[in-house]
């Protein structure tokens, strides 16, 4: 990342998003992963993926507000292993910057449980320090804190992980609103709608930083 992400039309992205059986970092399954694949400002390629598991649980209050449907899911849920074998070949690639919303404090840890839950370890090194976490910049951003060091965008980003101010808000729905961002709030919690919004966000966000 040599020149400013909003001028580098050929660095190329992946956003991604995860629905799981509740909130749970240790324990909970995903059932939905969705991610894009981008290069500058486009989006090249949309993924929307559903887990099989045969003991999933989705808790009441998650399947309110992600809108799970059994029935849709045992029609197209996946094995685990064939899901993951495509997620990983974007993760793992040099080339793409990570992009998500609070995908540090939340994703990353679902990603630990479908891996243990497949007994094989994830190579969190392989990726972490290109991750781009949309809440962790919101509040960065709202603190003034707009030119973190190249080098070290994770130490930066992982200041801002869990600070908390009465008042200041990172969640992706203010985000939208904030930005003027077009959104549809009934199709929010779906892993694919809320990447394809995040990307947005990520876009706005580029132009506040000095990276």
């Amino acid at each position: 990342m040599q020149e400013l992400l909003r001028y580098n039309f050929k660095q190329r992205y992946v956003v991604f998003d995860t629905e799981t059986e509740g909130l749970n970092l240790i324990n909970s399954k995903p059932w939905q992963i969705a991610w894009i694949e981008c290069e500058g400002k486009k989006i090249i390629k949309k993924h929307n993926r559903f887990i099989k598991w045969d003991n999933l649980n989705v808790s009441p209050e998650a399947a309110r507000v992600t809108g799970f449907n059994r029935k849709h899911y045992e029609s197209v849920a996946e094995e685990p292993s064939d899901v993951w074998r495509d997620f990983e070949k974007v993760l793992y690639n040099d080339d793409n910057l990570i992009v998500g919303q609070n995908i540090l404090g939340y994703d990353i840890y679902i990603l630990n449980v479908w891996c243990r839950k497949m007994g094989i370890r994830i190579s969190h090194e392989n990726y972490i320090n290109r991750c781009f976490d949309t809440k962790s910049v919101a509040m960065a951003i709202a603190k003034e804190n707009k030119n973190p060091d190249k080098n070290d965008l994770l130490a930066w980003q992982l200041k801002y992980l869990n600070y908390r101010e009465r008042g200041l808000k990172t969640n992706q729905k203010f985000l939208l609103e904030n930005y003027g961002i077009d959104f549809d709030a009934k199709k929010l919690h779906d892993a694919l709608y809320d990447i394809e919004k995040n990307f947005e966000i990520f876009q706005k966000q580029i132009w506040e930083l000095e990276i």
